[in-house]
């Protein structure tokens, strides 16, 4: 159970009454870290359908700007690639 071994790892386990599906999901996630003060809030998908080595990069390039409030990454890159665009 997803939820079981979450929780059996200290993370923050956020249950829905109804099925909000993944868009309800992601808007419950991205609200619960900025009502909590995140400056950034980074989403990757559990699948490894994304690299999270290039996180730094695109962290590293978004912050002290006004620029960039949406970093977005492509799953059909090659990391070096990736952390280039």
């Amino acid at each position: 159970n997803t939820v079981e071994i979450a929780e059996r790892l200290g993370l923050t386990v956020i249950r829905h009454e109804k099925n909000l599906g993944y868009g309800g999901n992601q808007k419950t996630c991205y609200r619960r870290a900025l009502d909590n003060g995140a400056d950034y809030v980074v989403m990757i998908h559990p699948d490894y359908q994304y690299d999270s080595r290039v996180i730094p990069a695109a962290m590293a390039a978004t912050a002290g700007t006004s620029a960039a409030p949406l970093r977005s990454g492509s799953s059909s890159k090659s990391s070096p690639a990736a952390a280039r665009s």
